[in-house]
């Protein structure tokens, strides 16, 4: 009885120094061929070394989603980087065994929570509605009730333990978190994460489409206006455009990718992009785009416009659409551009004062959270990074 009563605990302990160490070797592993095909798998995209993935990592925060599934479930059972990494650790006893064969043969799945107390969460996993105690304290503190966890949980018999949390999802995805819940249990291990994390961003994009639209500063919808120029002379082109930024009034993002950063020529974090013979504007109003096309034409050689193009990215968040390459480029694009100069630029849901102003009181305080937390959940429906948001909160004392 004794054994029994404290083998939750003996576990846990195992379970929790074997991850350390997992985790450790696969940080260390970020070279290595084997994990950068295995992450242009996971990712639809290519890395050419290991400095590259992990500022990918970086910077969409995916080490939770990335490192347990290429430690349990990439490839075939017995070649998978956490076996070898377990194995090769040296003599394992019968706990560590256990815990390895149930590691591997646990892919992430579907639950809700259903109930939850500083010492034990229940949850159900929602593809066959089984209820599941958890004895971590950690989630009592971080989920509600209610809220989808795309996770891994270990069956070892007598009790279940949480390996890995990978997204937290609304009530409202319930129905098709179900369904791609039980269209992953019919797939190999390697393929059921990528689904559900897929499932879980439509997921992310229908809870937007309830929530109040998000307005930017002028109180105008989430727009993306794109003008495009024919130019003479790319090289002149781009020639004009290194100029303007040695003067201050562009910033060098990418290798032909600009973002105004004067507001002498534009609106401050509009995009420029220069490819294929075309020179490509994007901002956030119809208004804004006259004004800077305006100003480019008058500093740039030989540009002239084709046509411009109006998107309402609140509009195409839909079911299909929202993970498109093109629509989650120009959500960053108006992500960036949002939050450049934020805490100094007046905003009419602030009565016309800027966040920095409003920090003065606490519903100022209140009502600055609240914007910054919608882009946040605009960026998480689209698909599109907003670290830019953390460092705000910083800046104004929010964190």
């Amino acid at each position: 009885m004794t054994c029994i009563r404290f083998r939750p605990r003996l576990l846990r302990r195992e379970h929790l120094q074997l991850l350390v160490e997992a985790m450790d070797t696969v940080q260390d592993r970020l070279d290595d061929a084997s994990v950068l095909t295995a992450a242009g798998r996971f990712f639809a995209t290519d890395f050419r070394d290991g400095d590259e993935l992990g500022k990918w990592l970086q910077d969409r925060d995916a080490h939770s989603q990335f490192f347990p599934w290429l430690l349990w479930d990439a490839g075939p059972r017995e070649q998978r980087l956490g076996a070898r990494v377990v194995v090769g650790g040296g003599p394992m006893g019968p706990a560590r065994a256990e815990l390895l064969d149930v590691l591997l043969d646990s892919p992430a799945d579907v639950f809700q929570v259903v109930r939850s107390t500083d010492s034990c969460t229940t949850v159900e996993r929602v593809r066959d509605s089984q209820l599941i105690a958890l004895e971590e304290p950690v989630l009592h503190a971080v989920v509600g009730v209610g809220e989808l966890l795309v996770a891994r949980v270990l069956d070892l018999g007598d009790c279940h333990l949480l390996d890995a949390v990978h997204a937290c999802l609304p009530i409202t995805g319930r129905r098709g978190m179900v369904r791609a819940a039980r269209k992953a249990a019919q797939l190999p291990s390697e393929q059921r994460l990528p689904l559900l994390m897929a499932a879980g961003q439509r997921a992310m994009a229908r809870a937007w489409r309830h929530e109040s639209r998000l307005k930017d500063p002028d109180g105008a919808p989430i727009m993306r206006v794109t003008t495009r120029f024919a130019i003479e002379d790319e090289t002149a082109v781009a020639r004009a455009l290194e100029h303007t930024a040695t003067e201050g009034l562009l910033r060098r993002r990418a290798r032909g990718v600009w973002v105004v950063s004067n507001p002498s020529l534009g609106h401050v974090g509009a995009t420029l992009r220069l490819r294929a013979g075309r020179l490509m504007t994007s901002t956030s109003s119809v208004p804004r785009a006259d004004t800077l096309a305006g100003r480019l034409e008058r500093q740039l050689p030989g540009l002239r416009r084709e046509m411009t193009v109006l998107r309402d990215l609140d509009g195409v968040l839909g079911e299909e659409g929202h993970g498109h390459a093109e629509v989650r480029r120009l959500a960053q694009d108006w992500v960036e551009e949002y939050l450049a100069g934020f805490e100094d630029t007046p905003h009419k849901s602030l009565g016309g004062i800027t966040p920095r102003e409003a920090m003065r009181t606490s519903r100022g305080r209140s009502k600055v959270r609240d914007m910054l937390q919608s882009v946040q959940r605009f960026g998480d429906a689209a698909g599109a990074d907003t670290p830019g948001v953390d460092h705000i909160w910083s800046k104004l004392g929010l964190r």
